[in-house]
């Protein structure tokens, strides 16, 4: 794509390569942190604060990308920032990183640099970017990881080779359903096998159905890894001459789109780029790119999957003390709640805020000072710190910036988003999807410039990062006629003052945020035209509703486009190849949060089992998971401590599991109330024996979801469970006498078994069939029996027929 300068002579190239080696040798670990991510999916959000410091369960976003540095060991960071810089700035100053040596904090204000390559670009011209390598990561990223054996690897293939130059970070996630993917991105990775050197890059994609030209790769690579299931962690380990090829290529703009996707198809002349797959399960790097992103992650962190970056460790300020309590929850000092409010699990309460009587929160998080009025309901909802939520009003799935007031009754609908200081009269319902400012110049459009930046161009930007008041608070550079529909801040206040009331009511303040800009320059996959058209949204719209929060159509939509991807395996021999590939942690999140609740509700001595149920059947709502996934996952969360020890014996093995049962059995008892729920517990205990705890859950959802394989799974039976697999129809036996289960659900669950995929060991088990046999006899007795009784009642009604005629012959006598 890019343009080059003129090539460098040979001598020059080891001059310069020479000079980096010299200036890099023993320099500490550097960092280069964009605290703006040159996008515009936040607004109207970030049009007044940049996105590295809103909250992200009440802890700014830039902390979580501070931290996870300076525990990986970087000693300098360097924070690189344009847009409202100095609001950056102050913070720091003001924060923990403002008197930190260990490591350095220092904030770059490039005032007009507009994407990334151009900000790289006057780095490189600073001459600062000193140590080989360093870790380059956008302010928005959230990690608990430790970059020590990436940076190994990384350092250890450029001494094999100088031009292995650049180290990127992914995490593997669910090809379809993962809710930290942007809805409307795709990543297409080809990675060789051997070496892990990324040989394409592709993440813009506009076809329903992608497809990838495999042969010129082959023919150079005979082994080749296509992936689909892969996230992008937006943490690269880099060499300094990445620096001089942005430098070198003037026209890169994206790193990711521009230089990554170009530099790794230029397998001979170019630089090498490698992947880093993170395989840990407690490693966790997601970053935050859409409002929809940001309600996944917060969740995450929420149920502690970011340990030890947990609301309770109160690691970013002292000022802060939070404490966990059952089910998730999360309190900062001062809270007042009423006694006959509810707060639900997975909900994080700020300092000094107030939850009335009868009010409702659930799976949401309140900053500070909110209060919450009498009968009102949040569910699934951010509410950011100052915020007021009248009597009887409710909010779900929504985000509420600093100083949002709604009137009493008022309905906030999903995926709306209220920017600081918007009021929403009483009574006012506000459509789904909905983005609310206050700001008058949000409904002038942008200069038409070619820029996913909230930069901008800063040439009219007071020192203290605000507007000058000649121009449009929004407005970023250039003149009306850019895009022909731009309009002058005083028709755009007209405008406001006469749309608000329509939109926020009499006593409201703030207007509708319209970024037709966006909207142009979007299109519309074609899976999700037919969901837009029947939600009565326009196509155009497709680009901010699938950032939303509460997009559960479209979700739903591509689950069911994407999920019919075939194998690798059954394309292998065409040189075009549909690449998809289906992973056994598809539903890891959603079994570790089952976990979390059971092992939290079920620590204490004496189980309160009605209040397990409840906050299970919550959690299960709140995923919009079927009660056969919330079996498959909360049984084998149940039973797995009775296979943490050693097992001596199959007797040993049986005692163990039945008092596990006995344990949990009120809510095993309710949690079977179906034939196909009673069967899915079956399926848990048979792949818990089979494979162990740590893969229980995700293989039995994966069995619901009829997606097992367990070839592609590579899952080995445990052999060291030999005598639990041996257990199994004793522990069968044991829910059948309990009345947990029946003898319809086990001979229901042997006839379907050759369907899951799961191997026959345990289902053939001599035992295992002596005792469904056995069930299968009682079952046909008893349907005997049930048949004699009905011909003896009818022989019985015969006879009394028999009688009565007797007895009107008599009366005819």
């Amino acid at each position: 794509m890019g343009k080059r300068r003129g090539a460098k002579s040979s001598e020059a190239a080891t001059n310069e390569e020479a000079a980096l080696a010299a200036k890099s040798d023993k320099v500490p670990l550097q960092a280069v942190v964009f605290a703006d991510s040159f996008e515009e999916r936040l607004r109207p959000v970030t049009l007044e604060k940049p996105k590295a410091l809103l909250p992200l369960a009440n802890v700014p976003l830039i902390e979580y990308t501070l931290e996870f540095l300076a525990e990986s060991g970087v000693k300098e960071i360097f924070v690189v920032c344009g847009w409202l810089g100095d609001q950056v700035e102050a913070y720091l100053q003001s924060s923990r990183w403002g008197s930190s040596e260990d490591p350095a904090v220092r904030v770059i204000k490039l005032r007009t640099a507009r994407n990334a390559c151009h900000a790289l670009r006057e780095l490189d011209g600073m001459d600062i970017i000193r140590s080989d390598p360093f870790v380059l990561v956008s302010g928005d990223v959230v990690s608990n990881i430790r970059l020590g054996p990436v940076l190994e690897a990384h350092q250890a293939r450029r001494k094999d080779d100088k031009n292995n130059v650049m180290t990127m970070l992914f995490s593997r996630v669910d090809q379809v359903k993962n809710r930290v993917r942007p809805l409307s991105e795709e990543l297409l990775l080809a990675i060789d096998a051997r070496t892990r050197q990324i040989l394409k890059y592709e993440n813009d994609l506009d076809n329903d159905r992608t497809h990838f030209k495999t042969g010129e790769i082959l023919d150079e690579f005979p082994s080749v890894d296509f992936r689909y299931d892969l996230l992008d962690c937006n943490v690269d380990i880099c060499s300094p001459e990445m620096l001089l090829q942005i430098a070198d290529n003037y026209d890169y703009e994206d790193i990711r789109r521009d230089y990554v996707r170009n530099e790794v198809q230029n397998h001979e002349l170019g630089y090498r780029i490698h992947a880093h797959e993170l395989t840990s399960q407690s490693d966790y790097a997601c970053r935050v790119r859409c409002f929809r992103t940001y309600d996944a992650i917060s969740r995450d962190v929420v149920r502690r999957w970011l340990y030890p970056l947990v609301p309770d460790a109160n690691w970013a300020s002292e000022e802060t003390a939070y404490a966990l309590e059952r089910g998730l929850r999360y309190r900062d000092e001062g809270v007042r709640v009423g006694r006959s409010s509810v707060i639900g699990q997975s909900c994080v309460i700020g300092a000094g805020s107030e939850i009335d009587e009868g009010a409702t929160i659930t799976t949401s998080v309140l900053g500070d000072h909110c209060y919450i009025g009498r009968s009102a309901s949040v569910s699934g909802s951010y509410l950011w710190g100052d915020v007021s939520v009248g009597e009887g009003a409710s909010v779900e799935a929504a985000i509420l910036c600093n100083g949002v007031v709604i009137g009493a009754g008022a309905k906030i609908g999903r995926g709306a988003v209220l920017a600081y200081g918007v009021v929403i009269s009483a009574n006012v319902e506000i459509p789904p999807f909905s983005r609310i400012t206050t700001r008058s110049g949000a409904l002038v459009d942008l200069d038409g410039q070619d820029s996913d930046s909230d930069f901008g161009d800063f040439s009219d930007v007071d020192d203290d990062g605000n507007d000058s008041d000649d121009r449009s608070e929004n407005a970023a550079s250039g003149s009306e006629s850019a895009s022909g529909l731009a309009r002058g801040k005083d028709d755009a206040e007209a405008e406001a003052l006469t749309s608000s009331k329509e939109v926020v009511g009499a006593d409201g303040v703030g207007h509708l945020f319209d970024d037709k800009e966006r909207r142009a320059k979007a299109s519309t996959p074609k899976w999700a035209q037919d969901v837009m058209a029947a939600t009565d949204l326009p196509a155009e719209d497709f680009a901010s509703v699938s950032d939303s929060m509460g997009c559960y159509e479209l979700e739903t939509a591509r689950e069911m486009v994407f999920s019919g991807f075939p194998s690798l395996e059954e394309e292998e021999e065409e040189e075009e190849v549909v690449v998809g590939t289906v992973g056994l942690n598809d539903d890891a999140r959603f079994s570790r949060g089952v976990a979390d609740l059971v092992m939290s509700l079920g620590s204490n001595e004496t189980i309160e089992h009605d209040n397990v149920l409840l906050e299970l059947n919550c959690y299960k709502y709140a995923e919009n998971r079927s009660f056969e996934d919330l079996v498959l996952a909360t049984v084998a969360t149940m039973l797995a401590p009775a296979l943490a020890e050693p097992l001596a014996s199959k007797n040993d093995a049986t005692a163990r599991l039945s008092e596990a049962i006995t344990r949990w059995k009120p809510t095993l008892e309710k949690l079977c109330n179906e034939p196909t729920q009673a069967v899915a517990l079956i399926t848990s205990l048979e792949v818990l024996l089979l494979y162990g705890p740590e893969h229980a859950s995700g293989v039995g959802l994966a069995v619901q979801n009829r997606v097992f394989n367990p070839n592609e799974a590579q899952l080995s039976i445990r052999k060291d469970l030999e005598h639990a697999q041996g257990a199994f129809p004793f522990v069968l036996t044991k829910l059948l006498t309990d009345g947990i289960i029946s003898n319809e659900d086990a001979l229901r669950w042997s006839q379907l078994h050759n369907m899951t995929g799961v191997p026959d060991v345990i289902a053939e088990d001599p035992i295992t069939k002596l005792v469904l046999s056995n069930l299968e006899e009682d079952s046909e007795e008893e349907s005997d029996d049930e048949d004699s009784e009905e011909d003896d009642d009818d022989d019985g009604e015969d006879d009394d027929d028999d009688d009565d005629d007797d007895d009107d012959d008599d009366d005819d006598e």
